[in-house]
């Protein structure tokens, strides 16, 4: 039976609390990055990896500005953390719980498998391309999600299989900077102009010596729902890492030896058929 709606927040904000217990008992939490007060870009010029995704629009003008609303107050709480050498960035340790109270407002999202609206609409597309750019800066993915379904199909934001679903109480995206120096992470929405985007960077204070290699094949296909809608798949997501240099590229291109490329990450992700619903 499902719950009544006012019971769903307190749920949400239950699991949260026992999801942070888990980190506590983990040790996670003496771990978490800290965002700096006034971010000092111009220190860490040196880009270690970006993800850059279009923001297109799917609804009527109000929906879609309350969607941008939300995106643009979870990355002010975003840019300007600071991962040092092994330390943690937790999504929902810096964003605040999707709420009205927190200055949310009501947008499009993925709810049960289907695409409804409701407070804090538009999150996933900020944890998708911070997810994608820990992916390209050789980040440590210590938890994360695929959306349940491939609601969008080609008009979709990401590429199938590097999209990262975040749901309070849920769903969280958890990375550990491993390397030897400290991250500095920027966000931007650029909101004015065509076509909108939205970028993540993280930035160091001397160049990165790794080369990154991304890979994202359906490897097995779903059978389509019988009523109507779209096949489901099953994608592998790999990554390769090398050290920087010309030997690494000429691998990168299919030349020379590839010996130095060692796969460091591998995900499946699951993408349930889609429904079509009737208008």
């Amino acid at each position: 039976m499902p719950l009544p709606a006012w019971a769903q927040p307190l749920r949400a904000c239950l699991r949260q609390e026992w999801i942070e217990w888990g980190y506590r008992r983990r040790g996670h939490h003496r771990r978490f990055a800290r965002r700096l007060k006034s971010p000092a870009e111009t220190t860490y010029p040196w880009c270690w990896g970006e993800c850059v995704t279009p923001v297109k629009r799917r609804s009527e003008a109000s929906a879609d500005t309350d969607r941008l609303h939300n995106m643009q107050r979870a990355i002010d709480h975003l840019h300007g953390v600071v991962i040092e050498p092994g330390e943690i960035l937790s999504f929902w340790h810096h964003v605040p719980r999707p709420c009205l109270a927190n200055g949310y407002r009501a947008g499009p999202m993925l709810v049960d498998g289907r695409l409804r609206s409701g407070i804090g609409g538009g999150l996933c597309q900020v944890s998708t391309t911070l997810f994608g750019a820990l992916l390209r800066a050789g980040c440590t993915l210590l938890e994360h999600s695929n959306h349940s379904i491939d609601v969008h199909g080609e008009d979709r934001f990401f590429q199938l299989g590097q999209d990262a679903a975040v749901a309070y109480g849920f769903k969280n995206l958890l990375a550990r900077n491993d390397h030897a120096v400290p991250l500095f992470l920027a966000m931007r929405l650029n909101r004015s102009g065509e076509p909108r985007s939205m970028e993540a960077a993280l930035f160091a204070r001397a160049p990165c010596p790794l080369q990154v290699r991304l890979d994202s094949q359906v490897i097995a296909w779903l059978p389509p729902p019988a009523d109507g809608g779209r096949a489901g798949s099953r994608v592998e997501t790999r990554r390769w890492m090398a050290p920087a240099g010309p030997g690494a590229e000429l691998a990168a291109q299919g030349e020379g030896d590839a010996r130095d490329w060692r796969m460091d990450y591998r995900f499946i992700s699951h993408y349930r058929p889609h429904v079509t619903l009737p208008g």
